[in-house]
């Protein structure tokens, strides 16, 4: 799914995707997979940002779901 929406997201108008402790952003010049790291899961357990595993915070770093925004 997350993989689709960066196909078709200029056609979509998607403006973010985070997926599995990664974000791709649309508005950026030269879109690309990017680390993504929830807040709270920063302050709570920095390694996750830089090696998420599935656990207590795999919803707030979207390991569970794809996130999807869009203009």
């Amino acid at each position: 799914m997350a993989d689709w929406a960066v196909r078709n997201g200029p056609a979509l108008k998607v403006k973010q995707i985070i997926w599995y402790g990664r974000s791709y952003d649309f508005r950026h010049t030269n879109p690309a997979w990017r680390p993504y790291c929830h807040g709270t899961v920063l302050e709570q357990a920095p390694s996750q940002c830089t090696n998420p595993q599935p656990g207590p915070y795999a919803t707030l770093q979207h390991m569970d779901h794809v996130h999807i925004s869009v203009f």
